[in-house]
């Protein structure tokens, strides 16, 4: 510590000067972390203002003994003659006014007074300073934020943020305070849109604007005698009650302890209604550590949680044990054990088998093991996966490697070459400068001043496609306001409060002008309107009701419709129970206690009921139009999918093919998928693989472990990692994508070779993405700029297309049941549509290939020049009997084999780095069947009602999560989940 006299005279004690962490091996101690502490160096007081009534002893002439921490020198433990430094000044009250990275990047703060007890004027001038807090802050780019405050208490009353580019001002909000000194409305000031307070003796409601200053949205939350929330509701416009309300039980422990699923109430709290049966609560027990013990489901099901061991001497076990699921007739239980070491990190977690005698399958063997090892500071150094217990002689590894100032340096994954690794080499301030991958090509980096990218240059090793560079600008809010490509470029405007109003997209070698989308939003920030280029006009709006849900989408007239969905209502928690189409057709929903979907029917076009497993994924699925579409899923121990049925074998009936698929899946013990067998209709077909490090041996890949070729396809990756093209022999095609800045399909090149003429033609495609709606596709257009399909969105899924062909225009709604298994297509008469191949409906196996609703017929005769009998009524989606490529992500043709074990070993994302997306025929819908992974469709109703309970803390009952193994079916106005 510091033991200056200037600082023991003033009793200033144990003022920390360096921190050392060493890891230490038997006798041998290595530098891990060092860290120095300078306190009132020359020059760190800054002016000499003082407040009133300050000690005039402290003026800007005192400096030691004031304790200030001037600097920060962080070393390089790998060589100590190097370190960052970081710095700070202070005013001679104490309070700090600048601070500077590394790279001299500075951060200024501004006490200057500014009082104002409404937030609008400020107060007199009085005769004294404060200078007691901070008015004003300004970035290292010279940008401000201001913040007004009231005298008597302090509390800010107004706050101002640096304009939008082209704004005369940035967003700007005043606080109001009752007379307790309590918030009592926040205003915008640039909109009017506000939140007002009322408080009761144990409550607090809040109002807020919606769609317009004069409607608001209500919520209340009710406390107990020690402040803690026992009950919220809120609006639950178009219900029977009015309400949607949750309550909260505590034990005596203070602990959560029951909590109530949403539940539509009256004003008095009855619940009524959709949920007239009463309160349906989850439940939490702990142990006698406070521990959580077990957790009772709302449906009565439970999983535990049991503990063994002692922490204290690193030996601590936590074992799991989930709700249990039908395995061939017999109940049985997922276990998985946790180790900790002494520290309470996990170093090693067991996935264990079923197959053991005792109670729903316990006395089981270990299947497979993590083992996670860490340095001195907890960072992983290196994960490896056995094949069975600890110890198994198959394994494979994943290596870390630090700096010697903490940071990332390699990272190894078991996919890429041996001795090769991902490498990260960092500016002084922490930002990455550039990442060298395990071939060779290298990203680097430019930053502003905030640390916001500038520029992303690459270097491509020897035989990779470069990739073009890439720069962004920056308003002074911090809004991207452009980005420049190997494409074009994008730019974008912004209202007052940051939210985007509109971006513009130009290709530089493709259709000509520019393609401008605009958007305006409601006084709760939701979009209110979207609309297309000039060059297309279509304008899309979004009605919300009091509680801030879609109540309706419209837009002007395209193909004869103008309205494509309206009157929807909800369920106490938010997902969609009833829908009109503007195809005339309807939705109906209904769920269970554990809020997954129930039933589902679009009349005429859907109708379908579901059964869950106790631990909530989907076990069967009931096609009341077509019980030929029935599905039945069965899992693993580690909750892979093993089997997958439809039709009468789905219900448990002998073996036909008069059904779409009857599929299995074996895996080894490192989740590779190793066999799988399909009859699809009448064909049948096996595939046996093996992997070794993430690869199988008869695949070709590159040094960094992404697939280069196939007995179907190939593939080749630009610098920054992402595939450029992708080449199939049967039917030959190439396609190469064209990618925009931040990595998304904006071109495809489609070269297709007439198999009888081996004449190419190429077809190339722009793709205009919505950034408001997260970068999905929202309009295609062809070479000469002319639009072919635009998507319209509701609550973030399609609800229909706009397609033009030639002089005609029409206007598809798609309907996709709660599972995401079925997909049919209806015009705005109701009727079923499917005039082209992207718009036949289709039944989807769990791996995402379309079925088809019926078997393939082969055509009796022929042309001449055709050879042989061809395929008629072949699957759009893709072709499952192919036992390469079956699916597409993000347009591109990926084997289902390669695909599936990757995901189940946590491969390092060579398609994107963006999540996976399933789509059933190319990047032009890509974000139509949003599945995050192939196990959606047979996992697709795991959802987690109840609390969540994690290191002894409480989350709110309802819909866990969604991990990237499961989607929950419910229901959004697209007929798709509302979290995907």
């Amino acid at each position: 510590p510091v033991a200056d006299a200037a600082y023991l005279s003033r009793y200033i004690l144990g003022l920390v000067k360096e921190q050392t962490l060493f890891e230490v091996n038997g006798s041998t101690e290595t530098l891990m972390s060092k860290v120095g502490f300078q306190y009132d160096e020359t020059d760190s007081i800054e002016g000499a203002n003082a407040p009133v009534q300050h000690d005039s002893s402290y003026d800007g002439n005192f400096v030691t003994g004031r304790a200030n921490l001037s600097s920060v020198e962080r070393y390089d433990a790998d060589d100590v003659s190097q370190f960052t430094m970081t710095s700070n000044r202070y005013n001679t009250a104490g309070a700090m006014v600048s601070t500077k990275d590394p790279l001299n990047h500075q951060l200024t703060i501004s006490y200057a007074d500014s009082f104002s007890a409404n937030g609008t004027h400020l107060d007199a001038p009085r005769s004294f300073s404060t200078l007691a807090f901070p008015t004003t802050i300004t970035d290292a780019d010279g940008f401000s934020s201001h913040v007004r405050y009231h005298y008597d208490f302090g509390a800010k009353t107004r706050t101002e943020g640096p304009p939008s580019e082209n704004q005369p001002q940035g967003q700007i909000q005043i606080f109001a305070y009752d007379t307790a000194a309590r918030p009592d409305r926040i205003t915008t000031e640039n909109n009017g849109a506000y939140t007002r307070y009322v408080y009761g003796p144990n409550y607090i409601q809040s109002f807020g604007t919606v769609n317009t200053v004069t409607d608001e949205a209500y919520s209340i939350q009710i406390f107990d005698g020690v402040g803690r929330v026992t009950g919220i509701a809120t609006n639950h416009p178009g219900s029977n009650g009015g309400y949607s309300a949750q309550n909260t039980i505590y034990d005596i422990m203070g602990r959560l302890h029951k909590q109530s699923n949403p539940t539509e109430v009256s004003s008095a709290w009855n619940p009524t209604g959709d949920d007239a049966a009463g309160w349906l609560y989850s439940q939490q027990s702990y142990d006698w550590q406070g521990r959580p013990r077990m957790t009772t489901n709302t449906d009565g099901t439970t999983k535990e949680a049991s503990y063994s061991g002692c922490g204290c001497a690193g030996g601590a076990v936590v074992t799991l044990t989930d709700e249990g699921t039908m395995d061939a007739g017999e109940y049985k239980r997922r276990q998985q054990k946790i180790y900790s070491d002494v520290l309470g990190r996990t170093v090693k977690t067991e996935v264990l088998d079923w197959d053991g005698t005792g109670e729903n399958g316990q006395g089981r063997r270990v299947d497979s093991t993590i083992v996670k090892s860490y340095n001195a500071r907890d960072q992983l150094k290196r994960v490896r996966q056995f094949a069975g217990p600890e110890g198994s002689a198959t394994y494979q590894d994943t290596t870390m490697d630090f700096d010697g100032y903490g940071r990332l340096k390699t990272k190894h994954v078991p996919e890429q070459d041996a001795g090769t690794a991902t490498t990260w080499t960092y500016n002084a301030d922490d930002t990455v400068q550039k990442v060298t991958d395990a071939r060779g090509a290298i990203a680097n980096f430019t930053y502003n001043d905030r640390h916001l990218i500038k520029d992303i240059k690459y270097d491509p090793s020897a035989g990779v496609t470069d990739t073009p560079d890439v720069s962004f600008e920056y308003d002074s809010a911090g809004n991207r306001t452009k980005m420049t490509d190997g494409l074009g470029s994008t730019t974008y405007g912004y209202n007052q409060l940051s939210r985007m109003t509109s971006e513009s997209r130009t290709f530089s070698a493709g259709p000509t002008g520019s393609f401008a989308l605009n958007y305006s939003y409601n006084l709760a920030g939701q979009l209110a309107t979207l609309t297309e280029p000039s060059q297309f006009g279509s304008t899309f709006s979004y009605a919300h009701d009091l509680a801030g849900r879609l109540a309706g989408v419209t837009g002007s007239p395209f193909g004869g419709a103008t309205t494509y969905a309206s009157n929807p209502d909800y369920r106490a928690w938010g997902v969609l129970k009833h829908l009109e189409y503007g195809s005339a057709k309807t939705l109906d929903a209904t769920y269970n206690s554990r809020l997954q979907a129930a039933s589902f029917v679009v009349p005429g076009v859907l109708s379908k009921t579901y059964d869950y497993q106790a631990d909530g994924r989907l076990r069967f699925s009931s096609d009341l139009l077509e019980h030929k579409y029935d599905r039945f899923y069965s899992f693993d121990h580690a909750a892979r999918i093993t089997q997958a049925l439809s039709g009468g074998e789905a219900r448990g009936e002998p073996a036909t093919n008069d059904r779409p698929y009857k599929q299995t899946f074996s895996y080894d013990g490192l989740g590779h998928l190793t066999n799988r067998n399909s009859n699809h209709w009448n064909d049948f077909y096996s595939l046996s693989d093996s992997y070794t490090n993430n690869r199988r041996p008869d695949w070709n890949y590159d040094a960094d472990g992404n697939l280069l070729g196939n007995v179907d396809t190939t593939y080749t990756y630009d610098a920054a990692g992402r595939i450029g093209t992708v080449g199939t022999y049967e039917p030959a095609s190439a396609t190469n994508r064209g990618l925009d800045g931040d990595g998304q399909q904006v071109r495809t090149d489609e070269t297709k070779i007439d198999e009888v003429t081996q004449t190419p033609t190429t077809t190339t495609k722009y793709y205009l993405r919505s950034s408001v709606m997260g970068g999905q596709v929202l309009t295609e257009i062809d070479a000469d700029g002319a639009k072919l399909r635009t998507f319209v969105y509701a609550g973030g899924s399609v609800l229909g297309w706009q397609v033009v062909q030639g002089t005609a225009q029409w206007v598809v709604w798609e309907h996709r049941d709660a599972s995401g298994a079925s997909f049919r297509t209806t015009d705005i008469l109701g009727d079923p549509w499917g005039h082209r191949d992207d718009e036949q409906p289709a039944e989807l196996d769990p791996t995402g290939s379309d079925a088809g609703l019926h078997a393939p017929l082969i055509q009796p005769d022929p042309p001449a020049d055709e050879g042989s009998g061809s395929l008629l009524s072949y699957p759009r989606f893709s072709d499952p009997t192919r036992p390469g490529v079956t699916y597409k992500v993000d347009g591109i043709p990926v084997t289902v084999d390669y695909f599936m074990a990757q995901l189940d070993t946590n491969y390092h994302g060579s398609f994107s780095a963006s999540p996976k997306r399933f789509s059933h025929y190319s990047v032009d819908a890509d974000g139509l069947l949003r599945f995050d992974t192939w196990k959606e469709a047979a996992r697709v109703a795991r959802a987690t009602t109840g609390t969540v309970i994690q290191n002894g803390s409480s989350a709110t009952t309802g819909i866990s999560p969604l991990t990237s193994c499961r989607r929950t079916p419910h229901l959004s106005i697209g007929d798709k989940s509302t979290n995907s």
